[in-house]
């Protein structure tokens, strides 16, 4: 008997997000315990860097009219960063994402579930000033738990530097920086 994913792939359907396998998300969310804390909090005890369109963090009131950046050809300048990073990260990795089914606080639990589809991962990716930040992905090549964030920068929070590099790397080449958090 075929698995209703195997019935849709062979029909062409295939799905954009696949729901993991029970196995395959405890698996998961023993390689990220904290995955709950960073999806409620942006805080986990795990290391982290910052990977922004900004060489440097913006801390004089001076730099602070460079984060209103809503449209414009700056902004289209910053979009294709974006979307060039999330492509090249789609291109080299499994890219999985939480969803929260149940009731919240008391009866909510994670779903996780796997992109399968590029163009509907992108589209997900894109900038949208009317809209807070949505975008948290798992990156268990990397190690890392990945968030889009405020202010043309995201996070990510990871358990190796090692492994976390490639993530740095392929930011690099799309022409964003890696920039490190002072605790």
């Amino acid at each position: 008997m075929k698995t209703v994913e195997e019935a849709d792939r062979m029909q062409g359907k295939e799905k954009r997000l696949r729901t993991l396998p029970k196995a395959e998300a405890e698996a998961m969310l023993a390689q990220f315990p904290a995955l709950a804390h960073v999806r409620e909090n942006g805080d986990s005890g795990m290391a982290r860097l910052a990977i922004s369109v900004f060489d440097h963090w913006l801390r004089s009131s001076h730099e602070w009219p460079l984060l209103d950046c809503s449209h414009g050809p700056e902004r289209i300048a910053r979009d294709r960063k974006w979307q060039a990073h999330w492509q090249a990260l789609f291109d080299a990795s499994e890219v999985y994402t939480v969803r929260p089914r149940g009731r919240w606080p008391h009866k909510q639990r994670l779903q996780l579930k796997q992109y399968r589809d590029r163009a509907f991962f992108l589209q997900q990716c894109r900038f949208n000033p009317l809209l807070a930040p949505r975008q948290l992905v798992l990156l268990p090549e990397f190690d890392c738990i990945y968030c889009e964030s405020w202010d043309d920068t995201n996070v990510a929070f990871f358990h190796s530097r090692d492994k976390v590099q490639k993530l740095v790397d392929l930011a690099q080449a799309c022409g964003l920086h890696c920039l490190s958090f002072v605790d």
